[in-house]
């Protein structure tokens, strides 16, 4: 994925939010983020369903270390 520190600061929107290629004449949107393609939309969405998952274990985690620690 394309690091994307430089462009909070009000981005142009010039190119995709993956792999940061130009735009064709579609410009595809997924949660607010401007993609070049069905291949960019697809990797989006597998990335954000691995950070999905993440956070459920991670979360899950804490919890079961929290729940040893009080015992």
């Amino acid at each position: 994925m394309r690091d994307n520190s430089h462009a909070f600061g009000g981005g142009s929107g010039r190119c995709c939010g993956i792999c940061g290629g130009k735009f064709g004449l579609i410009r595809y949107y997924c949660w607010r983020t401007a993609l070049c393609s069905k291949r960019c939309v697809d990797g989006f969405k597998a990335q954000r369903e691995i950070n999905q998952v993440a956070s459920l274990v991670a979360s899950s985690l804490i919890a079961c270390m929290s729940d040893s620690i009080r015992r």
